[in-house]
């Protein structure tokens, strides 16, 4: 039937294509992969069922692959139910590995997971229009491994309401890459093997490694506190981090991200073999970061790095550590309307050439520079002592508290990330890919799932058993008198209940774990 249409509609398919996109599904239409792509034509949806999938016939490769769709129809392989459609390596096949000719696909796939792959789980290169919604990855292989990889020469590639746990050195990274987007990704390291040849690899949460053209957008870093199953890591790149060893970055922008518990380190931007330029990190939050012996905390090398709104809390250098290093010239680093507080280890800057307005308190090797600088204010709520404290929820700063109005030009000190960035779906340059929206970022979209998923998790490396139902993910009450979420784990992170209105009176427990081993 379906050839029978196209044959009568090939006069007028060039005006309204998708009018003749047809849907199938998997296994009842097709077995695999591999049969459903070979009948399929571009524009087409694949809708799979729920289920684990194995097998070379059912990895996305050079010769197994989606049709091409276009930029009006695009093609769409998605799971029947978010979560429930699972394609297992079983340790011995990369399940998703595509190196193109420099072509635009419009491949679109939606609410799978891949996982327990050898090298890494979802990774592509020369290559573009790419989009993954509410999609999971786990357990790449060791050395140099990712989740989610835009490599080398990939163009125009979107990552919205996705999640990676696990093992891998990287959970979220371009390299090499133009214009790509990381959208509302939740990102947890659970082991980590970065033996890779003869040295060790870096490891991080959300990298735009050399890339040109980045947005990193509402994401979240949570819970990488298992340093001891770290092992082979050159350094910690951090949770948000732009390294650029073999190909300049340049404009970057980290905007209302979260990291929170993690042994990483917090936010960098590299000046090695090359540089990083115009990388700007906004309303971003760090709170309980720390970083293992030879790293910074925070390193801003690059040229032009902006930090500005930005709250750190509770930093632990395990080093003589710097925020701010100058490897091979001008380094030219702003950071405004900040607040740090409690960072302790060592001296809190290095060769910042614009620092100023700026909370400062509490800190170890406090040694603030601009003129208006604050380190007389405790921004630490408390009913009590400090009711005017900016800090109540460490995601905002409160109305009328002591830090308001008080910033350059009357700005706010430290971050407010209550609201998401990017029009939903949209690529980078697309009309309010980068403006701010009216939908808040909390309760976070899918919160019940990505918690479900990465609770059920279990690994063992360097001999140390992780579980993965710990922190945001462990069973509990919160204190707002729910369960606890990715939400009020990471608002209720002072010590106060999550405002009434986030959930209101709905505190319907998550959904129950399942019972998912992997290695």
């Amino acid at each position: 039937m379906k050839k029978i249409i196209s044959l009568f509609g090939m006069f007028i398919v060039s005006f309204s294509p998708a009018l003749f996109a047809a849907t199938y599904y998997m296994p009842d239409d097709f077995p695999s992969l591999q049969t459903g792509f070979s009948g399929m034509a571009g524009g087409d949806t694949l809708i799979i069922r729920d289920g684990t999938y194995t097998g070379a016939a059912n990895m996305i490769t050079n010769s197994v692959r989606p049709p091409t769709g276009s930029s009006s129809t695009w093609t769409v392989i998605k799971a029947e139910h978010d979560g429930e459609v699972f394609f297992d390596g079983q340790d011995t096949l990369n399940m998703f590995n595509y190196t193109g000719s420099g072509n635009g696909l419009y491949w679109q796939f939606e609410g799978i997971i891949w996982g327990n792959t050898p090298a890494s789980n979802v990774a592509f290169s020369s290559a573009g229009f790419l989009k993954f919604f509410r999609c999971g990855a786990f357990d790449p292989g060791t050395g140099n491994t990712i989740n989610f990889l835009a490599g080398r020469y990939s163009f125009d590639a979107l990552f919205e309401n996705c999640y990676a746990w696990g093992g891998g050195r990287y959970k979220f990274s371009g390299y090499q890459a133009d214009r790509i987007i990381f959208r509302a990704c939740v990102a947890r390291h659970d082991v980590i093997n970065g033996w890779s040849g003869s040295h060790g690899e870096p490891a991080g949460s959300f990298s735009m490694y050399s890339v040109d053209d980045g947005e990193v957008q509402n994401c979240i870093a949570v819970d990488s506190d298992q340093t001891d199953a770290y092992i082979n890591i050159t350094s910690y790149a951090g949770a948000f981090c732009v390294p650029c060893t073999d190909m300049d970055a340049n404009r970057i922008n980290y905007v209302r991200c979260v990291a929170l518990n993690t042994g990483l380190g917090g936010m960098s931007a590299s000046r090695q073999n090359y540089d990083a330029r115009n990388i700007t990190f906004t309303d971003c939050v760090l709170w309980d970061t720390a970083t293992g012996t030879g790293s910074s905390i925070n390193i801003w090398r690059g040229t032009e790095s902006v930090v500005q709104n930005c709250t750190f809390g509770n930093g632990i250098h395990n080093y003589y550590s710097h925020n701010s290093y100058d490897c091979c010239g001008e380094n030219n680093t702003t950071l405004k309307n900040s607040i740090i507080y409690n960072y302790r280890g060592g001296t809190i800057f290095y060769d910042v050439e614009n620092e100023d307005y700026n909370c400062l308190y509490n800190n170890d090797g406090q040694n603030q520079s601009g003129e208006h600088d604050i380190t007389n204010i405790n921004p630490m709520w408390n009913g009590q002592t400090n009711p005017g404290g900016a800090l109540k929820y460490i995601v905002r700063i409160e109305p009328g508290s002591n830090l308001k109005g008080v910033g350059e030009n009357g700005a706010g000190i430290g971050a407010t990330a209550v609201k998401m960035v990017g029009k939903p779906g949209t690529l980078w340059g697309e009309q309010g890919y980068n403006e701010e929206q009216s939908a808040g970022m909390w309760p976070f979209p899918h919160e019940a799932l990505i918690k479900r998923k990465m609770q059920a998790y279990s690994g063992t490396m360097n001999g140390v058993s992780v579980s993965g139902a710990r922190g945001f993910a462990a069973a509990g009450t919160g204190l707002y008198g729910g369960p606890i979420t990715l939400t009020s784990y990471i608002w209720e992170r002072l010590g106060n209940p999550l405002p009434t209105e986030i959930y209101g009176a709905d505190t319907t427990p998550p959904e129950k774990p399942e019972n998912l081993q992997v290695k």
